[in-house]
């Protein structure tokens, strides 16, 4: 069976076409990059039973990192890639765009929900120095940890509050003030 490729999708012109495509590895994610099916002397070592639909992935690849399974195309596949389980859709330029732009998207989505984490983490971690007291070395906090486990865990193991220093609590304002501010340029 051969299928008609939309030749919007070539890369170029030649011998051998090769295509603009997206695969889904199922063992390692999606990723862009050039294909062509077999050529005519390697349908020859091949099973009749793919040779029509076999292909080759062709230089570099781009990880697709934050596009899922969902995000492929809505159609059949259009090959499989040798070597490894796969699906590979041949796509065109505006499609690759699509899905570059998407992948921008939602890392920057990622980011800035990694951030906003990292925000109200640092604001919970200070105000548990403020209400447990910040120790004015690291020293001292060290002492005061000490004290609670020998009194509290009879000096075995278990549950020991954290203690923080001064340095510790002078950093996370910083940082805070940092990660807030890339908030505030976005």
């Amino acid at each position: 069976m051969t299928k008609k490729i939309n030749s919007n999708c070539a890369m170029n012109e030649g011998e051998t076409k090769t295509y603009i495509t997206l695969e889904h590895a199922y063992s390692y994610g999606l990723s862009i990059q050039g294909g062509r099916y077999l050529t005519d002397e390697e349908k020859k070592r091949c099973n009749p039973e793919c040779r029509d639909y076999m292909m080759v992935g062709m230089g570099e690849h781009i990880n697709l990192e934050y596009v899922t399974w969902a995000d492929c195309p809505n159609r059949e596949p259009d090959g499989e890639f040798r070597g490894c389980g796969n699906s590979v859709w041949i796509i065109t330029k505006a499609e690759k765009d699509k899905y570059l732009a998407l992948e921008a998207q939602r890392k920057k989505a990622a980011k800035e929900k990694k951030i906003a984490q990292e925000i109200q983490d640092l604001e919970r971690k200070m105000e548990i120095a403020k209400k447990n007291g910040i120790a004015s070395t690291k020293a001292e906090a060290n002492r005061i940890m000490k004290d609670w486990n020998d009194i509290y865990n009879e000096g075995g193991y278990g549950y020991v509050p954290y203690t923080y220093c001064q340095d510790e609590y002078d950093y996370m304002a910083k940082k805070l003030l940092e990660l807030k501010a890339i908030i505030e340029e976005k």
